[in-house]
């Protein structure tokens, strides 16, 4: 895996301030199954880029995490060929200019496209203060 850290791999962040991802990519093919996200880079050398997170990571939690342990992995295939390589990346904490919440973003320097993929938030009532007995 080749990631640049933005603004650093020790950047610690909780988790539950995270909304989702912002994820720059080309046209085409995305997908994100819960802990893979996958697209594909259509310039040369053409490949299919799959990034995996830790699933911990992408459950809520109130946990703290650093930027270089949300990822588990990230690769790319060539099209056609079949040859895997580390995938360079950018992984970014940042706020998108139309949101208002940080974003992980996610960026191969490649496509015009960005699109989010939201995560799961606080459970109902996580927020609020227990009940006094």
């Amino acid at each position: 895996m080749s990631t640049t850290f933005l603004p650093g791999g020790q950047f610690a962040f909780p988790r539950s301030y995270l909304e989702g991802f912002y994820v720059r990519h080309e046209p085409g093919t995305f997908t994100w199954d819960g802990e893979l996200l996958q697209f594909v880079v259509g310039v040369p050398p053409n490949a299919l880029c799959k990034v995996y997170f830790d699933p911990r990571f992408v459950t809520w939690s109130s946990n703290r995490w650093t930027l270089d342990h949300t990822v588990t992995n990230a690769t790319y295939t060539t099209i056609p060929g079949g040859s895997t390589f580390p995938l360079p990346f950018y992984l970014q904490w940042m706020i998108p200019p139309d949101r208002s919440a940080p974003h992980l973003l996610i960026d191969t320097s490649y496509g015009t496209l960005y699109d989010y993929i939201e995560l799961p938030i606080a459970p109902d009532g996580y927020w609020l203060p227990r009940p006094l007995s």
